[in-house]
């Protein structure tokens, strides 16, 4: 336990120990201790016990398989931070091995996107709120003009969107995080945040419990920004009960049973579930297992119905 008794953090801090306790080899585990810890290095600066539990979980994190470059860039920093330099260029060279790309072998963004962010950074710092909006138009406006591949272009939002938040420039965060919040999954946090932050508490989690809603598969690194927000906020108490439904469900292992066989359809060569179509969802895999086969198939060959056409099995 860390020196800190808040109630909420010490909350925060048993759910994460007993999530990894349940799967030690989730990286999603450590990376919701992290999320934990820099809110509280937030309110507690310098905490030499924090940082070292950072370090730690973050190490945890991309020991298990998480990728995500500004994982291994924050755990470069904190090293380099106490003086454990020689640590940091390991991490720098596993990372090159690993394929991922940090801010110290790149460059941060190509020129001249690479200027006007800072231009961005300049004009805030210098309370000019106009100036820094008008530049990160601009700069997106050039980067589509230029034809710029799309994980540019989210970058460039993503960063942008960040930088506002920081600023407490909440509309021109949104217009740039709605963005990036297209690409779903854990994209949809930062937005989720802002909103908390510029006081749409409730909001900010629903969009979170949509997403969940709309794709499972973002539940495993949506749940952990949950938790972590609610040390933050406070929402409604209708917000509480969706929350606690998610929970229910995680524990139980909630599965979705069709009541309908598979047939060909109309098509063809695209199999049809139930009878009432609705719009098909984000899915990145669809399995189905026999006694004595596993076929994976393509999503895109599978229709989607109403929610009607399922029931629950516990």
């Amino acid at each position: 336990m860390l020196s800190g008794e808040d109630p909420d953090f010490v909350r925060m801090r048993q759910i994460q120990e007993t999530v990894a306790g349940f799967r030690p080899t989730w990286d999603m585990s450590y990376i919701l201790r992290t999320l934990i810890e820099e809110q509280y290095l937030t309110k507690n600066v310098d905490d030499s016990e924090t940082i070292a539990t950072l370090i730690k979980n973050y190490q945890e994190a991309t020991r298990y398989g998480n990728n995500r470059p500004e994982i291994w860039q924050r755990l470069v920093t904190l090293l380099d931070g106490v003086g454990r330099s020689d640590e940091a260029r390991d991490v720098i060279r596993t990372a090159a091995l690993k394929g991922v790309m940090l801010t110290a072998q790149t460059g941060q963004l190509p020129q001249p996107y690479g200027r006007m962010y800072i231009q961005v950074g300049e004009a805030i710092n210098q309370e000019d709120a106009t100036g820094a909006d008008v530049i990160a138009k601009q700069c997106l406006i050039l980067a589509k003009r230029r034809g710029e591949k799309e994980a540019l272009i989210f970058t460039l939002n993503m960063m942008f969107g960040k930088v506002f938040v920081e600023a407490s420039m909440f509309d021109s965060a949104k217009r740039h995080l709605e963005e990036a919040a297209k690409r779903g999954g854990e994209n949809v946090f930062p937005l989720a945040l802002c909103e908390v932050k510029s006081g749409d508490v409730d909001g900010g989690f629903q969009r979170l419990l949509d997403e969940i809603d709309a794709v499972p598969s973002a539940l495993s690194s949506l749940l952990p920004t949950i938790l972590v927000l609610l040390a933050q906020a406070q929402p409604s108490e209708a917000i509480y009960a969706r929350i606690d439904r998610v929970m229910d469900r995680v524990e139980r292992g909630e599965r979705l049973t069709l009541r309908y066989s598979l047939e060909e359809s109309e098509d063809g060569n695209v199999i049809a579930i139930g009878t009432n179509r609705v719009q098909s969802r984000r899915i990145q895999s669809f399995v189905i297992r026999f006694p004595d086969i596993t076929e994976y198939l393509d999503p895109s060959m599978i229709q989607f119905f109403a929610p009607e056409d399922l029931t629950v099995e516990e």
